[in-house]
């Protein structure tokens, strides 16, 4: 049995005006990897977090996690996933450099 990717997206794009935030982005992660979106101010990184954790609904395109469906299943969907934006709850902490006297 072929295991289920933790996070699937399938070309998703979001719009604003017409104007792409998110154009055609695919990707898969499996259970246990750690991914970083890394790019430009503009290039899409929060609408994609916002769109996978289903705060945006995407203009097309299909996001799974675990298996399940976010347009179709979304109550499943969202029990797979948590997500805490940074500088949300004052007790998580961030990356940070600290400097050691």
């Amino acid at each position: 049995m072929p295991l289920v990717p933790a996070i699937e997206i399938q070309n998703l794009v979001k719009t604003y005006d017409g104007s792409p935030a998110v154009d055609g982005l695919s990707l898969a992660v499996a259970g246990g990897e750690i991914v970083g979106l890394v790019g430009p101010n503009g290039a899409g990184k929060t609408t994609t977090l916002r769109c996978l954790a289903g705060i945006l609904p995407p203009t097309s395109g299909r996001i799974a996690i675990a298996g399940h469906d976010l347009a179709a299943d979304p109550v499943e969907a969202r029990r797979q996933l948590a997500f805490v934006p940074a500088g949300s709850s004052p007790s998580c902490p961030t990356s940070r450099a600290s400097s050691r006297a």
